[in-house]
């Protein structure tokens, strides 16, 4: 049975107890120091991640670790991260969230394209998967934060760098808490 969870209240109390530690800019979230310190999971990056075929991030459980494509876009490098650890507080209960999905302990996570066919031609994602971007989203682009950074700037291109994620996620963001 999957019970239902707040993902926007998980990331947020992680983002708490976490105490949001922020990156040198003072304004970006530090998810590095999120999933090595306050989570202590191990972080590799690796030049060319591939498991099973080419990916972008994985979280393996057993070993508590989140390996994440060494040379890739610096905004998709830190959003894979904290769409990983959504795997990890959602999922799993590591951290401070219960489980959401009833699941043996698989030896990795991953998605390809034989995840998201739904046979008629047309892509869906996941439920697992689309719950860890929303987790990524309020992790990497805090409501409180994103509305400050709208009042001064009034530009996706000024918030996105300020925050260190792509033009597309702030403005996914912006659209979502009814800012543009």
């Amino acid at each position: 049975m999957i019970r239902y969870k707040n993902v926007r209240e998980a990331a947020e109390l992680l983002l708490y107890k976490a105490g949001s530690p922020r990156l040198g800019n003072g304004t970006a979230i530090d998810v590095k120091r999120i999933v090595e310190e306050f989570c202590k999971f191990d972080l590799a990056e690796i030049d060319d991640l591939n498991l099973g075929g080419p990916i972008l991030a994985a979280f393996i459980p057993t070993s508590n670790t989140v390996m994440v494509k060494r040379n890739c876009f610096e905004p998709r490098k830190r959003f894979s991260m904290a769409h990983e650890l959504g795997h990890a507080q959602l999922e799993h209960g590591y951290g401070l969230a219960d489980s959401l999905f009833p699941i043996e302990t698989p030896l990795f996570f991953r998605c390809d394209d034989s995840d998201i066919e739904d046979g008629t031609g047309s892509k869906r994602r996941p439920l697992a998967e689309t719950l860890a971007d929303k987790f990524a989203t309020y992790v990497l682009m805090p409501e409180n934060l994103v509305r400050e950074l709208w009042r001064r700037h009034q530009d996706v291109s000024s918030c996105a760098e300020a925050l260190i994620v792509s033009r597309q996620a702030m403005t996914y963001r912006l659209q979502e808490l009814r800012l543009t």
